[in-house]
């Protein structure tokens, strides 16, 4: 199974920097928990604390968000075909959960925790380093689409005003 768990993370973007890396590729398949999850069941809940990173070793996720009447609505499906993963910023920060994420079919996950991830890091500082650095990048690239989300909406709510005037 482990062999299997570093060709995973060979694939996983996250860890590109180390994907030739067999050592740090090894090391890091040690931390890996294993977790099964039925379809419909939720993998994290929004609002609820996070420890945990996940990729997805077999099965589909939705990803949701919750309306203000309290209904959950799909933001978008990952697929572990995809070499998906989610909830990475429980690795670096001690916030609440963004999004619900629904096991769509029977999925198989690879958890990472938060204290084995900060261990791993402080014992191995290159590659602790190149993995929070993927991570800035994955949260810089959606701090971006946000802002640009904002103005978008922005100029659509000035312009329904202008037409209503």
């Amino acid at each position: 199974m482990k062999s299997e768990i570093i060709k995973k993370l060979e694939r996983v973007s996250l860890f590109d920097a180390i994907k030739d890396d067999q050592n740090s590729l090894d090391s890091l398949a040690r931390l890996m928990e294993v977790r099964k999850c039925p379809k419909g069941q939720p993998i994290i809940k929004e609002g609820d604390e996070g420890e945990e990173m996940f990729i997805l070793f077999n099965g589909d996720v939705e990803v949701c968000k919750q309306t203000l009447a309290k209904e959950l609505y799909v933001v978008t499906k990952l697929s572990a075909e995809n070499n998906a993963f989610f909830g990475e910023l429980a690795l670096v920060d001690n916030d609440r959960r963004s999004a619900t994420v629904m096991a769509s079919t029977d999925c198989e996950l690879l958890v990472l925790n938060k204290k084995k991830f900060s261990d791993f890091g402080s014992r191995d500082t290159k590659v602790g380093l190149l993995i929070t650095r993927k991570i800035c990048q994955i949260l810089s690239q959606r701090l971006r689409r946000a802002n640009q989300d904002t103005v978008t909406l922005y100029e659509a709510l000035v312009g329904e005003i202008e037409e209503s005037t």
